[in-house]
């Protein structure tokens, strides 16, 4: 079997910190509002990430070796 070269699309561009975020006062912000902020700013990139992390993690797992690994993805 041949190995099939995946070429990495570009890395995404860094979140864009804002004045506002800069200087935000989270100690002082309601609960879901920092729930809020996390899951949108981190956790929705980090998500929309992952499929590309899955393609490149089935690449590597070409022979089998590592298919069993990828159903971490998943969970």
């Amino acid at each position: 079997m041949t190995a099939k070269l995946v070429t990495p699309a570009a890395p995404p561009p860094v979140p864009h910190v804002t004045v506002e975020d800069a200087i935000a006062d989270w100690i002082d912000r309601p609960v879901g509002e920092v729930i809020d902020h996390i899951l949108s700013r981190y956790h929705g990139p980090a998500r929309r990430q992952l499929g590309e992390l899955r393609a490149l993690a089935a690449a590597a797992a070409i022979d089998g070796a590592l298919a069993d690994k990828l159903a971490l993805f998943d969970e």
